[in-house]
């Protein structure tokens, strides 16, 4: 069903719960939440930015984020006794995304970094409470509802934060691009063009080679803006953060990871339904994945990693939405 949805008949599942709203936040007008046409010319032009080449020269940039986290652990003693690791690591990637996506340095190992502005950016944006809460669960369930009452999920200052980032980082560029061939050199090369051109989502079902013209719009750079900042550094953080402390709890593992440090079913789906793919529950299924809550990542080494069942891991998602 997995596989069905989300590569053979992805024509049809294409789509967010608020895909149809994205024009309500500026935060919302990006990858994540776009679908149809926009999402799939959008992906055209942003999925470059991953290839294999360009991913290998950002190594000597996350190296040099990582030099900086080491310099600040051996200056401060405190922080090997005891420290708050998420807010550490959230540090450490957000350095990284925007020395290799917007080609600065935001200064997140300083003393003042509760004060720097990335930081509170960086909170705001992945802030935890009821409130919040409830704003994720009525926007998901309730779309047109909660836009039609006025209420927003993203607060409109972090909108004027990117938007007048993104202005001072084109200056800085004199509006042209730099040769880095970052994300900061490919909105300079859209903007000249002021149109995104790429295949209608229909051509893999009906084999034509329709093109598509999409209006490039100051919400439009802000919003991929945003989405690289939060995807970019929240998700590694986190994935980090768990990392080191289940690698805590379990020497004998680290010892492994410092020894061995190398390079259909006949359901007919009407349109509208929403499709929710159960993804905390098929990873700690023991089926799929035995001893589901134990941290073994030899699970993801061979010949273990042979056992996976196809499309049953999804930390990224899969098929055409699957993360670039």
């Amino acid at each position: 069903m997995v596989k069905l949805v989300t590569t053979k008949d992805f024509y049809y599942f294409h789509g967010r719960e608020v895909t149809n709203y994205t024009h309500k936040e500026i935060t919302t007008h990006n990858l994540i939440f776009c679908g149809g046409d926009e999402w799939k010319v959008t992906r055209q032009h942003l999925t470059p930015l991953f290839s294999a080449s360009k991913m290998k020269n950002m190594f000597h940039l996350i190296e040099k984020c990582a030099i900086e986290l080491e310099e600040l652990l051996d200056n401060d003693p405190n922080l090997l006794n005891k420290c708050d690791i998420r807010d550490l690591m959230a540090r450490f990637t957000m350095a990284c995304i925007f020395s290799c996506a917007f080609g600065v340095d935001i200064n997140t190992f300083s003393k003042e970094h509760e004060s720097n502005p990335f930081v509170k950016m960086g909170k705001l944006l992945f802030e935890t409470s009821t409130v919040r809460g409830f704003l994720n669960i009525g926007r998901a369930v309730w779309p047109k509802i909660f836009y039609m009452l006025g209420f927003q999920n993203f607060p409109p200052t972090m909108n004027d934060f990117f938007k007048k980032f993104l202005a001072e980082v084109f200056a800085g560029r004199q509006y042209k691009t730099t040769g880095r061939n970052d994300f900061v050199d490919l909105l300079l090369l859209l903007k000249e063009k002021e149109f995104l051109v790429g295949d209608c989502i229909s051509n893999s079902k009906t084999n034509e080679n329709k093109k598509l013209q999409l209006p490039l719009t100051d919400d439009f750079m802000i919003g991929q803006c945003i989405v690289f900042f939060a995807a970019g550094f929240e998700t590694s953080a986190s994935t980090l953060s768990y990392t080191l402390f289940e690698l805590a709890k379990k020497p004998d593992i680290l010892k492994k990871v410092m020894d061995e440090y190398t390079f259909p079913t006949g359901l007919t789906v009407h349109k509208g339904v929403r499709i929710h793919i159960p993804a905390y529950h098929m990873h700690r299924n023991p089926e799929y994945f035995p001893e589901p809550e134990k941290f073994r990542p030899e699970r993801f080494l061979p010949p273990e990693k042979s056992k996976i069942v196809s499309h049953s891991y999804l930390p990224f998602g899969d098929g055409g939405r699957i993360c670039i």
